[in-house]
């Protein structure tokens, strides 16, 4: 009897392994990127990593470079599925306060606009 991979428990973790350790190296890269101020190539590293591994810290970062390119929804949403997946990581939540507060004075300011045009 041959032993097929996809009921082989070994293969698939062995398969998680490489997935988890090729996130951790796209994340890593996406730092980078970050830190250069290279903040859409950052959120593209993040994305193709959140394909391989699916962890509040990826979200998180994620969410940091939308923040920075001004993506203010797109952040709140990563963060708060950053504090869904953990909700003891606490830049998930700092990102998701950060995504709300600024949403919340767009959307004060342009009602303000609107009551000073009208």
């Amino acid at each position: 009897m041959t032993s097929c991979s996809v009921h082989d428990p070994v293969a698939k973790k062995k398969k998680d392994v490489r997935r988890v350790r090729k996130a951790e190296v796209l994340k890593g890269e996406g730092n980078a990127l970050y830190m250069r101020g290279e903040h859409r190539a950052a959120h593209a590293k993040y994305t193709d990593a959140i394909t391989l591994s699916r962890n509040a810290i990826l979200y998180a970062n994620r969410a940091a470079a939308s923040l920075s390119l001004n993506e203010y929804l797109d952040a709140a949403c990563d963060a708060h599925q950053a504090t869904q997946l953990d909700p003891k990581y606490s830049k998930g939540w700092g990102r998701l306060a950060k995504a709300y507060d600024v949403c919340s004075w767009l959307t004060l300011r342009g009602s303000l606009h609107t009551d000073l045009l009208s």
